[in-house]
């Protein structure tokens, strides 16, 4: 028995949602962008519905407004995820979302991370959730979720070694909502307690 489409039509929907978001991930696109082909897809599907129009009339229309879905998210997936941190070292604080877990010669922990007014750059990200790597320690080991963190230091923006056939660590981190990390010396941070 041969696989017809046609009796499928949620695939026939996820299809163009998945081309939307690969292309998206491929190339940069604002999510205004993605606004014109959805407007236009969303008359062609309105105008498919009636019985004068051509029958393909409401399959293109059904087929762009899922591809400009696809394209939509992510395009707002990687506005999320820009500007990129500050080259500068700042000082910030951050409120653990994770238990600490130790790993080699670092504890590490997700976090959200917020730079201190006074030393807030435009142009650049001032907050987001970002991997901090404390040096193995005692006071690192008896962190727990909701606590917060007070360091200067230079967050890292998520990057590749260059390498064809690396794994995507940048992309990666990007789905995951992660913007950066951080690597904290024994000495280099304080606990403030637990947040709000």
């Amino acid at each position: 028995m041969a696989f017809d489409i046609n009796n499928f039509p949620v695939v026939k929907l996820a299809l163009p949602l998945v081309a939307g978001i690969i292309v998206g991930w491929l190339c940069d696109m604002m999510p205004q962008h993605t606004a014109v082909l959805f407007v236009c897809s969303a008359f062609a599907l309105v105008a498919g519905l009636f019985s004068f129009s051509p029958k393909w009339l409401f399959g293109v229309g059904a087929t762009g407004v899922m591809l400009a879905i696809g394209l939509f998210t992510v395009a707002c997936d990687k506005k999320e995820q820009s500007p990129a941190w500050s080259e500068e070292k700042l000082p910030c604080t951050a409120q653990l979302l994770e238990t600490p877990y130790m790993g080699g010669v670092t504890t590490r922990a997700l976090a959200y991370a917020v730079v201190d007014d006074t030393a807030r750059v435009g142009g650049v990200r001032n907050e987001g959730c970002i991997y901090i790597c404390f040096a193995n320690s005692v006071e690192a080991e008896a962190l727990r979720v909701g606590e917060k963190v007070r360091f200067d230091a230079k967050i890292k923006n998520p990057t590749n070694n260059g390498n064809p056939a690396e794994f995507d660590v940048a992309r990666y981190m990007r789905i995951k909502g992660v913007s950066g990390s951080v690597y904290l010396p024994i000495s280099g941070w304080q606990s403030e307690g637990m947040g709000d």
